[in-house]
């Protein structure tokens, strides 16, 4: 049986600026709304409070101060060590309007959604820009071992 989860991410930027926990009701309807469509998934809440218990089995990686590339480590780290055959990134402020058939049949590993091509920013911190895609896992592995 193929396993599928979703990882909503919020954490709160490295050095501070913006304290996400005042996301926390947005993302509690993000996550409800995911459900009510995917009631088969897994559902991971990373959050400045749980990610520890996250990374705390992870290998070494240099780029933990990278949000953006954080979330696809934690992708990444989930479905090896947790065997998770389709995974679903999202924001903690995405709200789920309908079921993801298309991905769940399609043979991609990973949807993942940015704000892409948006770029947020306050005085302390900055997105970066990027181009959102479906990754396979050998993508995502390539990026995060850097091969």
């Amino acid at each position: 049986m193929m396993r599928k989860a979703c990882l909503f991410f919020q954490l709160t930027p490295f050095g501070g600026g913006i304290n996400s926990q005042r996301y926390d009701k947005l993302s509690k309807c993000a996550i409800d709304s995911f459900k009510k469509f995917h009631p088969d998934f897994e559902i991971h809440y990373v959050t400045d409070s749980t990610f520890l218990n996250y990374a705390s089995t992870w290998e070494y990686y240099d780029i933990y101060d990278h949000l953006g590339l954080l979330r696809y480590i934690l992708a990444y780290e989930l479905m090896l060590k947790d065997g998770i055959d389709k995974l679903v990134l999202l924001g903690s402020d995405t709200i789920t309007c309908d079921r993801l058939d298309e991905f769940i049949s399609y043979e991609e590993d990973v949807l993942a959604t940015l704000n892409y091509p948006n770029q947020d920013r306050t005085e302390y911190w900055e997105t970066p820009y990027y181009i959102t895609t479906i990754w396979n896992h050998t993508t995502i592995t390539n990026i995060v071992t850097g091969k």
